[in-house]
């Protein structure tokens, strides 16, 4: 789908936010159709993986590395929101 960089002076970091289709979501509608991963640049790490659905399994997608706390779709897209931003 898309990616985008961005360097972040408050966190010190460099992030990559790659979009991408979930292919199992054509045949399974409970699955998100698209989501999406952080990633620190400077490490070559995955940080997060969101999806913007609201269906049923969309939670199970939704994941902060490091941060066992942020269990929620909307915690991750504000994790990877204020990286991307700020």
């Amino acid at each position: 789908m898309g990616w985008s960089n961005h360097y972040s002076p408050k966190f010190r970091q460099c992030f990559v936010h790659l979009g991408f289709l979930n292919g199992n979501a054509k045949t399974d509608r409970e699955q998100p159709l698209v989501l999406y991963s952080l990633y620190d640049a400077f490490e070559n790490r995955e940080i997060a993986t969101c999806a913007d659905a609201k269906n049923a399994l969309a939670s199970a997608f939704c994941r902060v590395e490091d941060h066992p706390e942020k269990t929620t779709c909307a915690d991750c897209r504000q994790f990877v929101g204020e990286r991307m931003s700020q």
